[in-house]
């Protein structure tokens, strides 16, 4: 079983699926902000809903409540992805059917919710959840307290065989944010009137959305390591730093972590020893590199201290560690964004912590005054002049987006001669040595390594991956494979795909899956049992 988790933004998406399903086998790699407001599991009560049982069998008031989050949702974050799932289909309907009125009423909403984007906005139930993924989840239990207070434990297809398995696919969809909203608490779910192991997880998944309380007892493990480690906490404690041991959930901890005196809800630095845990890792590549990777790409900041050290001069160990926590109190240049700052906010202009997003790919925007004069009329070394520019600009440069910035600036729409024209233009600017053609690829005078570049912003008739050259495809996957840490082939794919800004088909993942493969005979990219790493 693939045992690394990278999916999730905040380790409290996983946590009970984690418990629940894999036996806290999966390594998850802990949020250094335990307060749950803005990114991770959120509990959103609804104490004055009432589910029509027996009648529409729906809780409308719980559907209203969905929708303004929706509204709200597409005014403040609307570069997130979002889905809403109901647990029933009559719940669905109520949820669609005030979507649909909000529409009518509301321009700017209509056009979120319609919108063509590579993940667009869906509402679903339970059952046809399967398979996709969103960066928020809304969801509407439904379900729940009647208008006499009853609560049935009858919750639809929880109930039937196999109910737990669709539940572990829905809480599982969000990649930084999953609000559940319902009028039920934990409390309220009797196992011993209930029916189904999916209501045992549904209790524990509300237990740990209130108060982040997990059913079952998390196995031991929670001490130190090491008397290393025990050692730095108490030296930490006399300075009058607030230290805690072994924070995360699942067989992944970090060693300790010092607690922001200003925001009780967060960890200002985690400290990793070389301890036990360190030494009893299986690969290199997990023991530092990748595992402090993927922390700081979750907007972790780690300070390592190695035992060498702290037993050979134990006052200059320490003070490092003051130093490294006094820099991450005031917060150092180049190091991720607080997530103090609220992250749905922040998603709206700037990528995760941790994830710098690629340059925009930027056309060249030119005006060329050639009047009435066709193209076929103008000089040829004139006009390559013109083309050499663009290709400078844009390199690397597709054939045929070279054709449409040419046509662009010209004002005038395409033809058999104008593209001859244009052809024999980049003909004279390479013979002339002004760019160098590889394949259907331009590319300026200067041979300089080819960077990712996002294009989610250019038409769609740009955003096509066969426009995109191997070279940046292959920088893409390298900058993707580097930053998850360990991650499997398609996953890869799906990631460059989004990085890129390119439509996701089959025909780019069948290709980037080859020029993976590539990579991986080359050397520059080494498939483990953690999935692909960087050589």
């Amino acid at each position: 079983m693939l045992r690394w988790h990278y999916r999730s933004r905040h380790d409290s998406l996983i946590a009970v699926s984690n418990q629940q399903f894999y036996d806290n086998h999966l390594i998850v790699f802990p949020s250094p902000d335990r307060n749950r407001e803005n990114e991770g599991l959120v509990f959103r009560h609804l104490p004055a809903t009432v589910y029509e049982r027996g009648t529409s069998r729906t809780n409308p008031l719980e559907a209203e409540a969905i929708v303004e989050a929706v509204l709200e949702h597409s005014r403040l974050s609307p570069k997130l992805s979002l889905g809403v799932v109901a647990f029933s289909q009559a719940q669905r309907e109520a949820v669609e059917l005030r979507i649909e009125q909000l529409r009518r009423k509301n321009p700017e909403f209509d056009a979120f919710v319609g919108s063509s984007r590579e993940e667009p906005f869906f509402v679903k139930n339970l059952e046809n959840v399967q398979g996709d993924e969103r960066d928020v989840i809304l969801i509407s239990v439904g379900y729940g307290r009647d208008a006499n207070g009853g609560v049935s434990m009858n919750f639809g297809p929880l109930n039937q065989a196999g109910g737990e398995r669709r539940l572990n696919v829905l809480i599982t969809r969000a990649r930084r944010k999953c609000a559940v909203f319902t009028n039920l608490m934990s409390d309220d779910i009797d196992l011993r009137r209930a029916a189904g192991a999916g209501v045992r997880v549904l209790k524990a998944f509300l237990s740990f959305a209130q108060g982040g309380r997990l059913e079952v007892p998390v196995p031991s493990g929670r001490d130190h390591d090491s008397e290393f480690e025990e050692e730095v906490h108490a030296s930490l404690s006399k300075l009058g730093h607030e230290v805690e041991p072994q924070v995360g959930s699942g067989e992944f901890r970090i060693d300790l972590a010092v607690v922001d005196p200003s925001t009780k809800g967060r960890f200002l630095l985690g400290i990793e020893c070389d301890g036990a845990r360190y030494h009893g890792a299986q690969w290199a590549r997990d023991r530092d590199r990748l595992r402090e990777s993927v922390l700081r790409g979750l907007g972790w900041k780690i300070h390592r201290i190695w035992s060498t050290d702290w037993f050979r001069n134990r006052e200059v160990s320490l003070r490092r560690c003051v130093a490294a926590i006094e820099e991450a109190t005031k917060g150092s240049p180049g190091v991720a964004e607080s997530p103090r700052e609220p992250a749905l906010r922040r998603a709206k202009d700037a990528p995760p912590p941790g994830a710098p997003q690629p340059p925009a790919y930027e056309p060249m925007k030119a005006r060329a005054k050639v009047g009435d004069a066709h193209l076929s009329e103008i000089d040829p070394a004139s006009l390559g002049g013109f083309v050499a520019e663009i290709v400078e600009k844009e390199s690397p440069i597709h054939r045929e987006e070279l054709h449409r910035r040419v046509l662009e600036a010209i004002d005038q729409r395409g033809g058999p001669k104008k593209q001859a024209a244009i052809e024999e233009a980049l003909a004279h600017a390479a013979s002339k040595g002004l760019i160098r053609v590889k394949g259907d690829f331009l590319w300026g005078r200067e041979d300089r390594p080819a960077v990712p570049r996002d294009r989610s912003s250019l038409p769609d008739s740009s955003r096509d991956l066969a426009l995109v050259s191997d070279e940046e495809c292959r920088a893409a996957l390298a900058r993707v494979v580097k930053e998850s840490c360990g991650c499997e082939a398609e996953e890869a794919s799906v990631q460059v795909v989004k990085l890129l800004g390119v439509k996701r088909n089959d025909e780019a993942l069948t290709r980037l899956g080859g020029l993976i493969g590539g990579m991986v005979a080359g050397g520059s990219l080494v498939r483990t049992p953690a999935g692909l790493v960087s050589a």
